[in-house]
């Protein structure tokens, strides 16, 4: 979890420290929301690792709708997660639900 307007910089670590912890042969989890979220992800799929997406909404919406391509890529090598059913819309109660 981390900020959805990160900077450029902050990207840029979340994503080096992802890749460095994947490449020690832990999974990468978070919630691939804008932001740091997306660069965990892509950290730990640039190394060929496993990550695992965790959705504040149902496994049948991609959200947000801008990182279809890396739900594709996570579907690949992770897996996409989510405690609501089918559906379920990205809402924003359904967030912090998911973050506990």
């Amino acid at each position: 979890m981390g900020s959805r307007k990160a900077t450029y910089y902050g990207k840029m670590v979340a994503e080096k420290l992802s890749k460095d912890l994947a490449l020690a042969g832990l999974t990468i989890i978070s919630g691939m929301a804008r932001g740091i979220d997306t660069a965990a992800h892509k950290g730990a799929l640039s190394v060929n690792s496993r990550t695992i997406a965790v959705l504040g909404c149902g496994i049948d919406h991609i959200y947000p709708p801008e990182n279809r391509r890396l739900t594709q890529e996570i579907e690949e090598s992770g897996a996409i997660i989510s405690e609501f059913p089918l559906s379920t819309l990205p809402e924003r109660q359904n967030f912090p639900r998911r973050n506990r």
